[in-house]
């Protein structure tokens, strides 16, 4: 579904393992992402969400949210998993809004569906790769688009999916 994760280059799997993450949990994990993004996410509002254990282990999840989108976070384990962009009545991958912008050759964190867990190109640490992904394309898109636009396209793209 949002295996997109064909490109051409070394693969940087980043993802911190248990000795690199000083048994840090899934929650901590995402507090350290959370206070990464803080500064390229201004306007949005951070909310946690769950933190539990279920069949695939631990998980963390939380989303920033304005007055256009909510960009949701969650952490697999140690792992970051798939970001999601989300509006009323539908959502999509990091990996889809960047193919739907036509940016797909600019991103730096990709989704691996298999695997449940995002990857970093180039040297990039999944946190970085993710904030400079905000940076230079989502949050300009966010800013310069309507709300409605927004909307209507992330609905589009859902409802195609789950036809």
């Amino acid at each position: 579904m949002f295996n997109i994760f064909k490109r051409k280059g070394k693969q940087q799997d980043d993802s911190p393992n248990i000795s690199q993450t000083n048994g840090q949990t899934s929650q901590q994990l995402l507090e350290l992402l959370v206070e990464h993004l803080k500064p390229v996410l201004k306007g949005f509002e951070y909310q946690s969400g769950q933190t539990a254990t279920s069949s695939g282990g631990s998980f963390a999840n939380g989303f920033f949210e304005n007055e256009k989108i909510k960009i949701g976070l969650i952490f697999r384990g140690v792992n970051l998993g798939l970001v999601i962009y989300e509006v009323p009545q539908g959502n999509i991958g990091h990996d889809e809004l960047f193919e739907l912008l036509s940016k797909d050759s600019n991103k730096k964190l990709f989704y691996d569906s298999d695997k449940f867990k995002c990857y970093a190109f180039q040297g990039n640490s999944v946190n970085d790769a993710l904030f400079s992904d905000l940076q230079n394309i989502v949050i300009p898109f966010v800013n310069e688009t309507a709300a409605e636009e927004i909307k209507a396209m992330i609905q589009e793209a859902y409802k195609k999916r789950m036809a």
